[in-house]
């Protein structure tokens, strides 16, 4: 009998910040990787994008 197929993927993200810094810790955890693509953002991949303007 074959087992069933399971995905292992998930992600544990922390982040601070000061008045200088902002501090990233990401943890990704996945199975199945993928790096195929000519375009970095189409394969596995973290990105972060920031708001330059105070509110």
């Amino acid at each position: 009998m074959q087992k069933p197929f399971l995905l292992e993927q998930h992600l544990m993200m922390k982040e601070m910040w000061d008045d200088t810094y902002v501090y990233l810790f990401a943890k990704v955890v996945d199975d199945v990787k993928k790096n195929d693509s000519a375009n970095a953002y189409e394969d596995d991949s973290i990105e972060f994008y920031f708001e330059q303007q105070s509110r």
